[in-house]
C-alpha cells in the first residue's frame, strides 16, 4: 500500500512552518546543548531553521541548522513518542560572516 501521506508537501510544510508546531525556545536550547556537547561551543544557538523533515519508522528525523558565532551547524535528530534521539551534530566548513 502506498503511502497516505505525501512526503514531499509533509516535508515542504513542516520546513515552512515549523514555528506552528516546535516551541522555538526548547530548539534553541537543545541546539547549544549539541554543540557544547559534541563541539565544545559554549554560547548560544541563534539564526535558528528546520531545513529537513521526513518521517521514518523511527520517528519524524529533523535536521536542525543554527548558527554560533558565525558558524553554521547542523544537528540531526529523531523525534519519537518516547524521546529525541540524537544522531549527529558537525559544524558546516563554511563561516558565515555578518
Amino acid at each position: 500500500m502506498n503511502s497516505l501521506i505525501d512526503t514531499q508537501k509533509f516535508e515542504t510544510l513542516i520546513t515552512a512552518h515549523w514555528t506552528h508546531f516546535f516551541n522555538t525556545r526548547n530548539l534553541m536550547t537543545y541546539a547549544s546543548e549539541c554543540a557544547q556537547l559534541h563541539l565544545g561551543l559554549t554560547d548560544k544557538a541563534n539564526h535558528l531553521k528546520i531545513s529537513h523533515a521526513e518521517l521514518t519508522t523511527g520517528g519524524l528525523l529533523i535536521w536542525l541548522e543554527y548558527t554560533i558565532n558565525g558558524t553554521p551547524i547542523t544537528t540531526e535528530f529523531v523525534l519519537n513518542d518516547e524521546s529525541t534521539i540524537h544522531h549527529t551534530t558537525f559544524a558546516n566548513p563554511v563561516k558565515v560572516v555578518s
